[in-house]
């Protein structure tokens, strides 16, 4: 049952995910406070408070949430995985101040922040997923011996900690194994290594999903379009779809999971085979959270009985620096005549959902443009 009281919007980290729900608050007439460290990208928007706060200090974020007025009348959302952490580790406390958190328990959680353990669980649920490889406490083995070609990539969202590992990155022997290895060793990060799916035309969809304890739901399919598979990146393009078969796939997780909350599951689909994998579920809202609103989903009205019903509709994402910089860096898609100079543009102009720019909210974009004009001037 959601609480009829709820009044506000509470939010943990100022990253991208955070300006998106901020937005969305913004326009359900919540008024938001946003608990992070100065300077992230959230701290710029005009419509939410902004309470300074060291993030990686659970003593300090505690006494920040404490200190709020009306903590019991608020709803709690992190928007990442270091914050979904924080949560886990406070559960019972934050459960008896907080009016609604907007997660999952800790049992959930405890699948989806890790990716090994998200594997094993889709395998026991007999959910197609790529295999996953075993590697020792001390980072210098994988076994069973690998079948390459692997993929590698931090077993932690590592977004924003400058950590210097990769996202993911495609290894085809065991010399390029060790060396990529010893890198996650320097950098502390533990990493998951899978068999890799990287084909060519492989697709890559995200379908992000609102849910609630009645099993009741709301969802909007996407493609992943840029950067492309290979390039082993965050999204920078993201394009609304039909994907019956990877939106049911999705549905399914979260009914076996009894998921509560809003998640993103990423799907890859495989042309040569036809078949669909489950490769990851983010238990939060995600990077490109404001296209579901662009598609006529409301995700969090949904969730805090503010829904407002709108005409489904097609719906593209884009973070214009980053795609700028996949499209046309030195590995770029259009450098590298992966895509066409028209069909990038044209793919552009028919963004209607973006990353940093708000009519209502300027701040966070003109800090983007500037720092974009820095780099190439």
């Amino acid at each position: 049952m959601i609480p009829s009281d709820i009044d506000r919007l509470v939010i943990l980290g100022g990253s991208l995910t955070a300006l998106a729900l901020i937005r969305a608050a913004h326009r359900l007439g919540l008024p938001v406070t946003v608990l992070c460290a100065d300077e992230q990208i959230a701290c710029l928007s005009k419509l939410a408070a902004h309470v300074t706060v060291d993030e990686f200090d659970d003593d300090a974020l505690l006494a920040a949430l404490r200190a709020l007025p009306d903590l019991a009348g608020s709803a709690l959302v992190c928007d990442g995985d270091r914050m979904l952490r924080f949560l886990g580790r406070h559960r019972d406390a934050l459960d008896a101040s907080v009016g609604l958190i907007l997660h999952p328990g800790n049992d959930v959680l405890d699948i989806c922040l890790d990716k090994a353990a998200c594997g094993w669980w889709c395998r026991a649920q007999d959910i197609p997923t790529p295999t996953t490889y075993e590697v020792d406490d001390a980072l210098t083995r994988v076994s069973p011996p690998p079948a390459y070609p692997i993929l590698i990539r931090p077993e932690e969202t590592q977004h924003g900690t400058g950590r210097d590992v990769p996202k993911a990155m495609e290894l085809h022997n065991d010399e390029d194994l060790a060396i990529v290895l010893e890198r996650f060793r320097k950098a502390g990060v533990r990493p998951v290594v899978t068999e890799s799916l990287l084909v060519v035309g492989l697709r890559q969809f995200s379908i992000g999903v609102a849910r609630r304890a009645d099993g009741e739901t709301r969802v909007v399919t996407a493609e992943k379009l840029r950067p492309l598979p290979h390039h082993c990146a965050a999204g920078s393009y993201v394009r609304t779809l039909e994907a019956p078969a990877a939106r049911d796939m999705a549905l399914a997780a979260m009914a076996d999971l009894d998921y509560f909350g809003i998640a993103e599951l990423e799907i890859l689909h495989d042309p040569e085979t036809g078949h669909y994998h489950l490769i990851e579920i983010n238990a939060r809202p995600w990077a490109q959270f404001s296209i579901a609103l662009a598609a006529g989903v409301d995700m969090l009205g949904f969730l805090l009985n503010r829904e407002r019903p709108e005409q489904a509709r097609p719906a593209a994402w884009i973070d214009f620096g980053g795609d700028l910089y996949f499209a046309f860096s030195s590995q770029g898609a259009v450098r590298g005549k992966e895509l066409s100079l028209f069909a990038w543009l044209r793919s552009v102009l028919g963004a209607n959902a973006y990353a940093y720019w708000d009519r209502a909210d300027c701040g966070p974009f003109w800090r983007k443009l500037r720092e974009l004009a820095g780099r190439v001037f």
